[in-house]
Order: C-alpha cells, then sequence, then structure tokens
C-alpha cells in the first residue's frame, strides 16, 4: 500500500513540476487539515500560488477578509453590497483568517501594493478611472 502511495505523490510532483515531492505530500497535508477545521473553506491554484478560497464564491479568503475590513467589520454591511454571499461563507472565512492571521495579511499586503501600472502588463485591457 504504502508503495502505491508512494508512486501516486511523486506522479503528482512530477506533473506539477514540483523537484520535491516531500515538500508536496506536506502542503496537501495542510491543506487536508485546514479544510477539515474549517468547512466552506478549500484550496485552488492561483498564478501565484494555491490560496484558500470561500466555497460558492470563487472569492480567496483574503478578497472576503479585505472586504469585510473596508466595511468597517459590519457583516450586514458586507453582506449587503455582496447578496449572493451568506453568513456561513463569510463566517468560514474570518475563522480561516483568524487562525491563518500572517498568511491573511500577507495576501492583502501584496494586493494593496498592486498598482494599475504593475497589472497593465498582465491585464491589457484594464480601464481604470
Amino acid at each position: 500500500m504504502a508503495e502505491a502511495w508512494d508512486e501516486l505523490i511523486r506522479e503528482l510532483a512530477r506533473r506539477e513540476q514540483r523537484g520535491d515531492w516531500q515538500e508536496l505530500l506536506a502542503e496537501i497535508l495542510r491543506e487536508a487539515i485546514a479544510t477539515r477545521e474549517h468547512p466552506g473553506i478549500y484550496f485552488a491554484a492561483e498564478p501565484a500560488g494555491r490560496v484558500a478560497k470561500v466555497v460558492g464564491t470563487g472569492l480567496g479568503v483574503w478578497e472576503l477578509v479585505q472586504s469585510w475590513r473596508d466595511a468597517g467589520k459590519d457583516d450586514e454591511a458586507l453582506l449587503g453590497m455582496l447578496p449572493n454571499l451568506a453568513q456561513w461563507q463569510l463566517d468560514a472565512a474570518l475563522g480561516y483568517c483568524k487562525q491563518h492571521e500572517a498568511e491573511i495579511a500577507g495576501l492583502i499586503e501584496d494586493n494593496r501594493r498592486q498598482s494599475a501600472e504593475d497589472l497593465r502588463p498582465l491585464l491589457p485591457g484594464l480601464i481604470v478611472e
């Protein structure tokens, strides 16, 4: 059985072009534990790497947390601005953030540092008012 798992993780590392299969295995385990601890959270590959996302929204946890903070940490205000967002989804994002504050703070800071000029080469049709 162990041999089959070993082969599986090595194949996944090869497909993802990862040199270190042990690092990949550790990442998979961290994500599995986080999804068990935080129902409503899943992980997805983004251009900058894998990020925690909120089920049913397509939004990263950091995006919801940033929006919530921008709304004065007012659940009702944010839910009013995002009518398709449910309270349980916001709660899932905030719960994940509480345990992974440094990760989420770093992603929010990275986003705030991005300027329209930084994004223009990646998004040639970007219009900024």
